[in-house]
Order: structure tokens, then C-alpha cells, then sequence
């Protein structure tokens, strides 16, 4: 039986939305249900009649999920690179970043923080202090405003790279990755909506992770850009303490100095990392993140 590989874009229960090598889109359904696809992921397909049928998810590089009431639930398989969009309303979310970069970085994502809604001058000294944070760790910052098209082109022309198949949109709702999205691939006319003025937060308006099919200039093939629903809450606890560990890169340069190799760099009296803490050499923001991410893989232990 003669099959084709393509590339799941959307998925529900029943039916999944298929790219083909040339481009096309089309629908499908598993074969049975046991293959769980994800958004990302690369399948097998045959025809049987007028159906396309998955028959077999080939092996993923990656796949970036979360925790979601006990269950870790997928988002999106072989990313090639992360985008986690921040911006200074509403207000940036630190602990929410963090934990997205956990989790990427135990699945090995090259990760990208753009700063939208940079136009909004009153805030964006106090976003321009967190994001230093990060920049000092070594990760990659892009300052943009999509509304007003301020630094679209650059991101535009680093999703060039041909190296990058599939990249992924996440941040909490409200930063503005609908009208981002409708940048980058105009034909998308994804819906956006105001932030709440009564919770600070956005309205979500993306659902389902939903993969866009982006043209490019220099690269023969097109990029599949993935916008990830927005969420408010991105749970850790399918991942393990010393996963969470040494995904703050930071901690590295100071655990030589803690007493245990197994240091939780919590409570342990010499612990070079809290002695780091205490020098100001570690940002009090991002242990805060990380005493939240323990707090949850404690409470979420079955005993």
C-alpha cells in the first residue's frame, strides 16, 4: 500500500488536519486509537476510498507538554524553536516564563522571548530590566510591537533560517500572539481580542494549538508556524526535581560548591547556590520560580 508523509497542523478527537509535501491540506483519521498525534508530529498516511488514514507517527525529536489536572497533556512535537511572547500589559509573567523554559529545555527547544506591545513606553522600562535576566543567561531577546509592525521584519527574516520547520507560539493570553500571527502569515486572520480590564489578563482566543502555513523567500520549503493556546497556568510536575534543576542554567556555576551532589539548594546549609542567592549572583525572581515549580511537583505527588 502506497503511503505519503505529511505533517499533523490540528488534531480533535476524530479527525486530524494533514499538510502534505506539496503544500496540500487535507483531513484525516487514525487508523485506531492508539496513535495519539500531536500537532508537529510527522505521519504516515494511506488512502482508504475517499479517507486518509494515519497509519504511523514517526519518531519525534522533541515534544514540548505540560501538566495539566494530574495529566501531561502534549502541545506540540519536533519543534525546531520555541517563541514565548511576553509584554508589558499584561503585566510580564516571570514565573510563567520560567516554567515554559523548563520544560522546553528538558526537551532539548531552542528557545526565543519576544517582547510585544514594546510601543507601551510607561511599562517598558520595568520589562526591559526582566528581560536583562534573561539575557544575561544566555537567552535570546527580541523586542517587537506587533500592532504598530515595530520589529516584525527581523523576526520575519529570522524565521527565514531554513533550518526552522516548525516554530511555536506560546505566552499567556492577552501579549498579543493573535495579531503577532496575523504579521507573520496574513492569510492566518486569526482572531483577536482586548485584554480584560477587569482582570489585567487577556481573553483567550486561541483554543487548540493550530499550526499556519508561512511562505518564505529563502527557503524552499515553507515554515509551519504553531500558535499554541493561550494559558495562564503552564504546569511542571510530569517532570522530575533534578529535571527542574538543570533547566536553571544558572544553578551549574555554583552547585560545585554545595555540600550534597543531591542539593536542593532549598534548605541545605551549604549550598553554593543559596550562598549565590544571597550574594545577589542569582536573580530573586527566577528562585522564586523555582521554589514555585518544587511547591507543585510536591503537591503533586500521590502520597
Amino acid at each position: 500500500m502506497q503511503q505519503e508523509e505529511c505533517l499533523v497542523i490540528s488534531r480533535t478527537r476524530r479527525y486530524v488536519e494533514l499538510v502534505t509535501k506539496n503544500g496540500d491540506i487535507c483531513l484525516g483519521r487514525a487508523l485506531n486509537s492508539k496513535l495519539d498525534t500531536c500537532v508537529g508530529d510527522k505521519v504516515l498516511v494511506s488512502q482508504e476510498g475517499r479517507d486518509k488514514v494515519v497509519t504511523e507517527i514517526r519518531e519525534r525529536k522533541n515534544c514540548l507538554s505540560r501538566s495539566y489536572l494530574g495529566k501531561q497533556k502534549q502541545l506540540i512535537a519536533n519543534l525546531d524553536l520555541l517563541i514565548i511572547v511576553s509584554a508589558p500589559e499584561p503585566a510580564p509573567n516571570a514565573v510563567f516564563i520560567d516554567r515554559v523554559l523548563v520544560a522546553s529545555t528538558n526537551e532539548g527547544i531552542a528557545q526565543t522571548i519576544a517582547v510585544n506591545k514594546s510601543d507601551l513606553t510607561d511599562e517598558l522600562a520595568r520589562v526591559q530590566n526582566i528581560a536583562k535576566i534573561y539575557q544575561e543567561l544566555g537567552y535570546e531577546i527580541s523586542f517587537l510591537s506587533a500592532k504598530s509592525n515595530l520589529g516584525v521584519d527581523e523576526l520575519r527574516m529570522r524565521l527565514e533560517n531554513p533550518e526552522l520547520e516548525i516554530v511555536g507560539l506560546v505566552g499567556i493570553s492577552g501579549v498579543g500572539k493573535s495579531t503577532m500571527l496575523n504579521r507573520l502569515v496574513p492569510t492566518a486572520d486569526a482572531k483577536t481580542r482586548t485584554v480584560s480590564e477587569k482582570s489585567g489578563q487577556g481573553k483567550q482566543t486561541t483554543t487548540q494549538a493550530y499550526g499556519y502555513i508561512m511562505p518564505r523567500k529563502s527557503a524552499a520549503m515553507p515554515l509551519i508556524l504553531v500558535d499554541l493556546p493561550g494559558l495562564q497556568n503552564f504546569g511542571v510536575s510530569h517532570l522530575s526535581a533534578l529535571e527542574v534543576r538543570n533547566a536553571f542554567l544558572e544553578f551549574s556555576s555554583f552547585e560545585r560548591d554545595c555540600q550534597y551532589a543531591d542539593c536542593s539548594h532549598t534548605v541545605e546549609p551549604q549550598c553554593g547556590v543559596l550562598n549565590a542567592l544571597r550574594e545577589k549572583q542569582i536573580a530573586e525572581s527566577r528562585y522564586a520560580s523555582y521554589l514555585n515549580i518544587l511547591e507543585e511537583l510536591k503537591a503533586s505527588r500521590p502520597w
